[in-house]
């Protein structure tokens, strides 16, 4: 169905390599991180984006 309505299937299809540090970021930078049980650094959040690249 997202095929369908052009929806992007992997998120290589939209994110570039060079957008990782802002988006790593910005998720850090998020008002919900606090409520994680997971302490996570930028870098891992950076880590995590690659591998789903």
């Amino acid at each position: 169905m997202s095929q369908d309505v052009g929806i992007a299937k992997d998120l290589n299809e939209i994110v570039k390599i060079e957008d990782l540090d802002f988006l790593s970021q910005s998720a850090f930078d998020d008002v919900c991180r606090h409520s994680n049980s997971r302490e996570i650094s930028v870098v891992k959040i950076k880590e995590l984006y690659k591998s789903l690249l």
